[in-house]
C-alpha cells in the first residue's frame, strides 16, 4: 500500500481490503520492475555479459599456432552480432521515437499559439475567478521561439530515424500487435510494447499505446479556444465529446474506469443503486465513455448558452430547442453510469425531502428510471414547442403555462410513472397539501387506463382529470387566477 500511496497522494487513503485497488497495485508494481530490469539490462547487465563471454573465450576457445583464422565463420558471427545489436537498439529507439511522435503532436499544437500571449501576476483571489483570463497583452513571452525550436528539432530527428535504411529493413518485418489483435506493427515496436507494458484485468496495458491516446486527448484541448483565454466559457460540447471519445480507447482509464468510480463512491459517502460488482462486470466502458461524453457535451451547452458557466446567467436563461431536449434525454438511457448517478442523486433527495414539491413525490417501487427519463425528456420537450420558457416559469405566468398544458398531448403528460404517482399523492390528500381538502376520493377508484393490448378500453381518472382540465383552461382564458373562486371552475 506504501507504493500505491506514492502514486495517489495523501489526500485518497489506501483501503487494502479492495481486491481491484491492490491488483491494480502489483501491476504497477510490476511494471516499475520491468523498467529498471530494462534500464540494468542495456547498462550494466550487458556490460557484465560481454565481459563473461570475454573470459570463456579465452579460457575455451584457443587457437592452435600457426593455424589460420576461419574468416567465414567470423564474419557470420559477427554479422549475426551486429544485426542483434542493432535489432536491439531498435526495440528501444523505436518505441522512444513512437512517443516522441507523440509529443511532438502537443508540442504542434501549442505552437499555434499566438507569440503575443504574455503573463502577468494577479491576486490570489481571483485566480478562482470562473472566466477570469490569466493571460494579459502587455508582457510579451519569451519562450515562444524555444518552443518553436524544439519541435522543428524534434521534427528533424524523427525524420532522420524514418529514413535510415535499417529502420526502413525493420519496419518492413510486421507482426499482430500484442494490444489490438486487429493491428499489424513492426517486430520491434511490438517487442517495446513488451517491455513496456503490465497486465490488468486480462488487458495489456502499454506505455506507448496509453501516451498516444493521451496526447490525442490534449491536442483536442491544446486546438480549443480555451488555451488561449483560460476561459470554460471557451470550451464547447463537441469537445467535450471528442475527449470522452479519445479516452474510451485507453485500455488504463477503461480498466480502472470502475475502481475510480468505487473510490469516489467511498469518498463522497455515496449509496449506489446498485451492487458494485455491476460496476466491474456488466459495463463496457469502451462504448459507455463516448455515451457519457455526449451527455456531458450536450448539458455543458445548454448551460454554457444560458451563462450559467460564465458566473453571468441564471437558471431562467436557458433556452434548448425541443428536438436537443428529446435527443438529450433520449441518450441518458443509453448510458448505464447516466442512469445510476441519477438514480443515486435523486432518489435520497426526493426521499429525504421534508418540505418543498420534492416532498410531494412519490416515487412508484417498479418505477423503470430509464423510461421514466424519456418520459420526462418528451413533456419538457412538448413544453418548449409551446414557446414556454423557465422564465415564464420562475415569474409564475401562470396562464401561458396553463395554456402551454391545455396544447400537450394528454398521453405526453401522463407518461411518466413519477409525475402520475406524485398527482395522485397530492389529489388523495396523502401529500399533505392545502387546498383539497374538499375533495372527496373514493378508496375503489381507478386511477390508470385499461388496456386491451395496445388499445384503450377504459380511460382512467388521470386522464380524465386531465381531458377535463384541458378543456377547463381553454374556456377559463379569461379569468384572474388571483380572484379564480370554485363558483368559477364550476361554472
Amino acid at each position: 500500500d506504501t507504493f500505491l500511496q506514492v502514486f495517489l497522494g495523501d489526500s485518497i487513503a489506501v483501503d487494502t481490503t479492495n481486491q481491484e485497488l491492490m491488483a491494480l497495485g502489483t501491476s504497477l508494481g510490476q511494471f516499475v520492475l520491468k523498467i529498471i530490469y530494462t534500464i540494468l539490462y542495456f547498462t550494466v547487465i550487458l556490460l557484465i555479459y560481454k565481459i563473461i563471454v570475454w573470459i570463456i573465450g579465452k579460457i575455451i576457445i584457443r587457437k592452435r599456432e600457426g593455424a589460420e583464422k576461419n574468416r567465414l565463420f567470423g564474419a557470420l558471427v559477427g554479422g549475426f552480432n551486429g544485426f542483434l545489436a542493432i535489432f536491439i537498439t531498435l526495440i528501444m529507439l523505436g518505441g522512444i521515437i513512437s512517443v516522441a511522435k507523440n509529443a511532438m503532436t502537443i508540442m504542434a499544437s501549442l505552437e499555434t499559439q499566438t507569440t503575443t500571449d504574455t503573463v502577468s501576476f494577479v491576486p490570489r483571489e481571483e485566480i478562482y475567478e470562473v472566466g477570469h483570463n490569466l493571460l494579459s497583452e502587455t508582457e510579451t513571452m519569451s519562450d515562444v521561439t524555444d518552443d518553436t525550436q524544439a519541435v522543428d528539432d524534434l521534427n528533424q530527428i524523427i525524420t532522420q530515424y524514418e529514413n535510415n535504411v535499417f529502420v526502413g529493413i525493420a519496419e518492413g518485418i510486421t507482426t499482430t500487435s500484442r494490444i489490438d489483435d486487429e493491428t499489424k506493427v513492426p517486430l520491434h515496436i511490438d517487442l517495446f510494447d513488451a517491455v513496456m507494458s503490465f497486465e490488468q484485468n486480462d488487458q495489456i496495458i502499454a506505455l506507448r499505446y496509453e501516451l498516444g491516446v493521451l496526447s490525442e486527448a490534449g491536442t483536442v484541448i491544446m486546438q480549443s479556444d480555451f488555451m488561449d483565454t483560460n476561459d470554460l466559457m471557451d470550451l464547447t460540447g463537441a469537445e467535450i465529446e471528442s475527449v470522452f471519445s479519445i479516452l474510451s480507447e485507453s485500455k488504463l482509464i477503461t480498466s480502472n474506469a470502475p475502481l475510480m468510480i468505487e473510490m469516489a463512491v467511498d469518498h463522497y459517502d455515496v449509496t449506489l443503486p446498485v451492487d458494485r460488482s455491476y460496476l466491474y462486470n456488466d459495463i463496457n466502458y469502451e462504448t459507455e465513455l463516448p455515451q457519457v461524453g455526449v451527455i456531458f457535451g450536450s448539458l455543458f451547452d445548454i448551460l454554457n448558452n444560458a451563462g450559467l458557466i460564465g458566473g453571468t446567467g441564471s437558471v431562467s436563461d436557458i433556452t434548448v430547442e425541443p428536438d436537443d431536449i428529446r435527443a438529450l434525454f433520449s441518450s441518458m438511457p443509453e448510458s448505464d453510469l447516466t442512469m445510476i448517478m441519477i438514480e443515486a442523486i435523486a432518489v435520497p433527495m426526493i426521499e429525504n425531502s421534508e418540505t418543498g414539491f420534492l416532498a410531494m413525490i412519490e416515487i412508484p417501487s417498479d418505477v423503470v428510471w430509464e423510461d421514466e427519463v424519456v418520459a420526462i425528456g418528451d413533456l419538457l420537450a412538448a413544453i418548449a414547442e409551446q414557446d414556454v420558457t423557465l422564465d415564464d416559469i420562475s415569474t409564475g405566468d401562470i396562464m401561458t403555462v396553463l395554456n402551454a398544458f391545455s396544447e400537450i398531448n394528454t398521453d405526453t403528460l401522463l407518461g411518466s410513472r413519477l409525475l402520475n404517482e406524485t398527482l395522485i399523492n397530492i389529489l388523495s390528500g396523502e401529500a399533505g397539501v392545502s387546498g383539497v381538502e374538499f375533495l372527496s376520493v373514493p378508496t375503489d377508484i381507478d386511477w390508470y387506463d385499461e388496456y386491451d393490448g395496445e388499445t384503450l378500453t377504459e380511460p382512467g381518472e388521470l386522464r380524465l382529470l386531465m381531458d377535463a382540465f384541458k378543456a377547463l383552461v381553454t374556456d377559463i382564458s379569461d379569468l384572474d387566477f388571483e380572484t379564480l373562486s370554485l363558483e368559477d371552475v364550476a361554472a
